[in-house]
């Protein structure tokens, strides 16, 4: 991990292997609606570091989402490309909301919950004052359903109870990322390297393997077939 130095002293996280590529050119702190991002200017131009590390070019409607949120953190693990629908599930609770949770606000005497399903907003139900955290609850196990890979949990290290009885145990956190490789996890039972990836929002095992690089690979044919452009290498 290497540190590339921005202006208003801030600093932007990149790959080592990315680092001489970038270093190259002067980028600055750009501050949009309360975030900083790393940017460079070019012929009048704004380019961003999220989108050039993702190959995203001028005119291109697709995003950058940063997963952690953290949106000076430019290595590869933690940026993907994203329509805005996508970008929009993985936002936060809004800093105006009459909750502290995503997906619930207060209205009537009650809080009501209801989510973006990518086509329409889904109403959830309303939850007495008391109940603020279950209505959030609520809301995740809707999120896990409809946002996928972009889901943005209000308790990601909580149990989930699926109406199908399927329980999920905290697979949404990122805190014990084991591999910088995307798709890629040590599975410590086995004592081996896991790959996955998501196929129409669902895991797909890939297999697992003695050498990471491998399992890294193995991840990559399965994105090229799907037609994927984020590989590892």
């Amino acid at each position: 991990m290497e540190r590339i130095k921005l202006t208003q002293g801030q600093f932007a996280i990149v790959d080592d292997a990315d680092y001489d590529w970038l270093n190259q050119w002067k980028w600055h702190a750009a501050n949009f609606r309360g975030h900083f991002y790393a940017a460079r200017g070019n012929n009048g131009n704004t380019l961003y570091m999220a989108r050039e590390l993702l190959g995203l070019k001028r005119g291109d409607k697709r995003q950058a989402d940063h997963r952690n949120h953290n949106t000076l953190n430019n290595r590869r693990d933690n940026i993907r490309i994203c329509t805005h629908g996508q970008n929009q599930k993985n936002k936060k609770s809004s800093r105006n909301s009459s909750s502290q949770f995503k997906g619930v606000c207060w209205d009537g005497g009650a809080w009501v919950v209801a989510i973006h399903t990518g086509t329409r907003l889904k109403y959830l139900g309303r939850f007495s004052k008391e109940n603020e955290k279950e209505a959030a609850y609520a809301y995740d196990i809707a999120a896990i359903k409809y946002h996928g890979e972009f889901v943005q949990l209000n308790f990601p290290d909580r149990d989930y109870v699926l109406p199908e009885n399927r329980i999920i145990k905290g697979i949404y956190t990122r805190k014990n990322k084991t591999s910088h490789y995307k798709g890629v996890s040590w599975f410590k039972s086995t004592k081996k390297w896991r790959a996955n990836i998501y196929i129409n929002k669902k895991q797909k095992s890939l297999g697992y393997f003695d050498v990471e690089k491998e399992a890294a690979l193995a991840y990559n044919r399965a994105a090229i077939q799907e037609g994927g452009r984020f590989l590892n290498f």
